[in-house]
């Protein structure tokens, strides 16, 4: 099986190929958008906190290359900051707690970026099928075929399991690509 994950980050998880625009010393492909891959290829790409970092024009270009290296009957598992989660926290919690998700700072070769967009199921769903994909579904963070070790700095890192105060904030979205 063909596992990609992209936008790595620091998880370095073995028999995935580990593609990421940062230097860290696992990745083995900092192409995110994957033009260098043969089409038809990736049997499963799982992305974590990536696509926030696009707006929806550039979201909507990236999933349809992403489509085209996805084997017919391949999977993609995109996990993103889940805006209706966080927008029920603008009530009760200080803005100062949610910039994190939000804007997702975040260093990268000697400069910052940040998120230009968020999502709920319905957005990315429907930029999901606009690219192609079929069988859009929510899946369980628990149950996944990327490693997991269960402690808590495995399931913050991963972004995929991320709470705040006791409630899921990422939207963890699952389609494939038809046969």
């Amino acid at each position: 099986m063909i596992k990609f994950n992209v936008g790595c980050g620091k998880r370095n998880w073995p028999g995935w190929v580990n593609v990421d625009g940062a230097d860290y010393p696992h990745v083995t492909d900092h192409d995110i958008t994957l033009q260098y891959q043969p089409p038809d290829y990736i049997d499963l790409l799982y992305s974590s906190h990536l696509i926030a970092y696009f707006d929806r024009e550039e979201a909507a270009q990236l999933l349809a290359g992403w489509y085209k290296k996805i084997k017919p009957g391949g999977i993609i598992q995109i996990a993103t900051p889940d805006w209706e989660e966080l927008s029920e926290y603008g009530n009760v919690l200080p803005i100062e707690d949610l910039l994190g998700p939000l804007y997702g700072r975040m260093e990268m070769n000697g400069g910052y970026i940040y998120h230009k967009t968020v999502w709920d199921y319905i957005s990315m769903r429907n930029a999901l099928l606009t690219a192609g994909f079929k069988s859009v579904k929510l899946y369980d963070h628990r149950y996944t075929n990327h490693p997991n070790t269960g402690n808590r700095e495995d399931m913050f890192d991963d972004h995929s399991a991320a709470y705040l105060n006791g409630l899921l904030i990422s939207l963890n979205v699952e389609a494939t690509k038809p046969l």
